[in-house]
């Protein structure tokens, strides 16, 4: 029986694709080219995961992470920015990050999920100078206990590395099997969920095909059905809940 569901934050709580679209078209004001926003954001976000890594292995600072994320994404389209125009797109996203919702449908579900007494909790990857800001703008902890959030720097390890899953599992208090988490990234939210015996909610708003099914899986294609797609899940897991 499930008994501890958590989430993954960005791009699972909430939207984090509305904050860059705003932000790659404010940045026409300043740098003149013709690319279109879905072509450079799934290259932007590699380049995201790449430095990220990098950061988190102590290969680079957290500035470089933050600003050749971006000058490397522009120069994929052959349109080369510097540093200061880095800096001006990581301000605009600091800006709009500071106005944040969660995605429609989310705040009743959670409300419902606390009324039922699941332990809910967070889990993402990140600084902590950077996640919790957006936390405290989601007023997440209005759903989720301050210590059922768990930032990766905070935990010295990432995900998906099994240790930041064995951790959580440690820290909630639950078996393995007594835990379900829902994430947007299936090597990083939902493969490392299953491979420390999680079950795993894969809410596919990238559309990136799982790889592989499995009896602890449950696939989600679009944000508006997690409801529902979730109130099947636990039911199928021999948990009873009413949405």
């Amino acid at each position: 029986m499930i008994k501890a569901i958590g989430f993954d934050l960005d791009d699972t709580l909430y939207d984090r694709n509305l904050i860059y679209q705003q932000v790659f078209e404010e940045m026409k004001k300043y740098i003149q080219h013709k690319i279109c926003f879905e072509e450079f954001n799934p290259v932007y976000q590699d380049y995201s995961k790449k430095y990220y890594q990098a950061f988190i292995n102590g290969n680079c600072s957290q500035e470089h992470y933050q600003l050749q994320r971006t000058i490397d994404a522009f120069d994929t389209f052959e349109c080369k920015i510097d540093r200061p125009a880095a800096q001006r797109f990581l301000d605009l996203y600091n800006h709009y990050k500071s106005k944040l919702s969660l995605r429609p449908g989310l705040s009743p579900l959670l409300e419902s999920l606390q009324a039922q007494g699941f332990d809910l909790f967070v889990l993402t990857n990140g600084a902590s100078s950077g996640q919790w800001p957006k936390i405290q703008e989601l007023q997440l902890e209005n759903y989720f206990s301050k210590k059922r959030i768990f930032v990766s720097e905070e935990l010295n390890c990432s995900k998906p590395d099994n240790e930041i899953f064995q951790k959580v599992t440690e820290r909630l208090g639950y078996q393995a099997e007594e835990i379900l988490y829902i994430g947007d990234d299936w090597t990083n939210d939902i493969e490392a969920s299953l491979n420390n015996q999680w079950y795993a909610l894969y809410l596919n708003v990238h559309q990136h095909p799982a790889p592989y099914q499995d009896a602890k899986l449950k696939i989600v294609e679009n944000a508006e059905y997690l409801s529902d797609s979730l109130q099947t899940f636990l039911e199928e897991t021999k948990t009873t809940v009413q949405f």
